[in-house]
């Protein structure tokens, strides 16, 4: 059975559980080609949330360089896509860029390389939210790499 925890407007934490029932997407992440060499053993999980009101997203990384710059953002198209993952999910197309718009989860790794991020959006579920891609914030030259993408999960199947 699904459990929700709500936050009471005093701000105390109660544990119950909520009539609101959640979509939850849970998926691995894959490193992408262009990053194998700058992080061979990168991998992790995504779970996400999704109410009418809100989505909430957490990521269980490991593998990542360490000490290093991330942004995480939920994505339109799957892993498969030419780019990896499409472009950056947006609640509104004509909303423009940014977090009041897209699901944006900047971070830094661990000095071992393992992360754990999580995020709440206001927004809500919206078959759109196809993939997360984690992006490294300074794209590592010495290792060749074209893009900043390094991690992507599929949250639905393609079609």
């Amino acid at each position: 059975m699904l459990r929700r925890v709500c936050i009471a407007l005093a701000g105390l934490l109660t544990a119950s559980g909520c009539s609101e029932k959640a979509a939850t997407d849970e998926a691995g992440f894959d490193v992408l080609a262009d990053a194998a060499d700058s992080h061979p053993e990168a991998e992790g999980t995504a779970t996400v949330r999704s109410f009418a009101n809100g989505t909430d997203v957490e990521l269980s990384l490991r593998g990542l360089r360490p000490s290093t710059a991330y942004t995480a953002h939920v994505h339109d198209a799957p892993c498969d896509s030419s780019p990896v993952g499409g472009g950056h999910w947006q609640n509104d197309p004509d909303g423009g860029t940014g977090p009041d718009n897209e699901i944006h989860m900047p971070f830094n790794s661990y000095a071992d390389g393992t992360a754990k991020v999580s995020a709440h959006s206001r927004h809500g579920e919206d078959e759109d939210m196809r993939a997360i891609v984690v992006h490294v914030d300074d794209v590592l030259d010495e290792y060749g790499m074209e893009s900043d993408r390094v991690l992507c999960a599929d949250l639905r199947p393609a079609g």
